[in-house]
């Protein structure tokens, strides 16, 4: 899903989503422990993951400096309760977004 998203100090406003699954993939989805967020990188550079709880509140943000290629990160969501989270994948100057869902 590609996506613009709005922040207001820390907190998802909104999001709006098109159609890119060629791009990321997001598995498994839903998930109980740990979930995998996979992408291309058309060039090395910054990564910053920023993942939402359902009230829009900022809960974890990960970043890296990845190299050119296909790749993989893990989110593993230690402490946070079940339910919707929304996530913001930045890399570059292009943003994508989604929802996931953690279960018991």
């Amino acid at each position: 899903m590609s996506a613009y998203i709005t922040l207001v100090q820390d907190y998802l406003t909104s999001v709006s989503e098109q159609h890119t699954n060629e791009v990321l993939k997001v598995y498994p989805n839903p998930f109980s422990s740990k979930a995998t967020i996979e992408f291309e990188m058309c060039q090395e550079g910054s990564v910053v993951l920023n993942i939402y709880s359902h009230m829009g509140e900022l809960v974890d943000a990960l970043r890296y400096n990845l190299p050119k290629g296909r790749q993989k990160l893990l989110w593993e969501p230690a402490g946070l309760p079940y339910g919707f989270y929304f996530f913001s994948l930045k890399i570059g100057n292009l943003t994508y977004a989604g929802k996931i869902l953690k279960l018991k």
